[in-house]
């Protein structure tokens, strides 16, 4: 391998954690949203939202029989805690 490791098979680990800190997720003009999320948050989240567009050739479309999701700005949200 070009990153200097030197190794054969793989291996991964996982575990739960009874410390991982919440993360305090804050939405402009929702407020902080509840983990885990509620029908309330999910609502208020989709509220705050915009159709997500997909490309097609040099088109950028909305198109909700192609794609029904939603997309909301980065600018829109914080981690409100630090950890």
């Amino acid at each position: 391998m070009s990153d200097g490791f030197d190794f054969e098979g793989s291996y991964a680990y996982g575990c739960k954690s009874s410390h991982a800190p919440n993360p305090c997720i804050a939405l402009e003009g929702v407020g902080l949203v509840g983990l885990p999320l509620s029908s309330r948050d999910a609502n208020a989240i989709i509220q705050s939202a915009q159709p997500a567009p997909f490309g097609k050739d040099n088109l950028t479309l909305v198109d909700r029989e192609v794609r029904h999701t939603w997309e909301i700005h980065p600018k829109q949200l914080s981690f409100q805690n630090a950890e």
